[in-house]
């Protein structure tokens, strides 16, 4: 069974979305709030959206970054291939 949660997002423009959680998530986030690290479920989410981009952009900046290091790998294979003479 699902659970039904309401997530205001504050200010001008932002809009409102409603999130149906498990009742695990569910609970998760109230006990987050009830923690008192979080005013509210809407500053729980945000914070995890948050996490899941910037793991995204960290896992992207990775993967970048091992496609070039691969493909400097290839040119210095290439070039020093071709240095070899008979």
């Amino acid at each position: 069974m699902q659970g039904s949660a309401s997530f205001s997002l504050p200010g001008p423009g932002k809009p409102t979305r409603n999130v149906n959680l498990t009742e695990e998530l569910d609970r998760f986030v109230l006990a987050k709030v009830e923690s008192g690290r979080y005013e509210n479920a809407s500053e729980v989410v945000r914070a995890a959206f948050r996490h899941v981009v910037f793991y995204r952009q960290a896992a992207g900046g990775i993967l970048i970054s091992r496609i070039l290091h691969r493909r400097m790998l290839l040119q210095r294979q290439s070039i020093g291939g071709q240095d070899e003479g008979p």
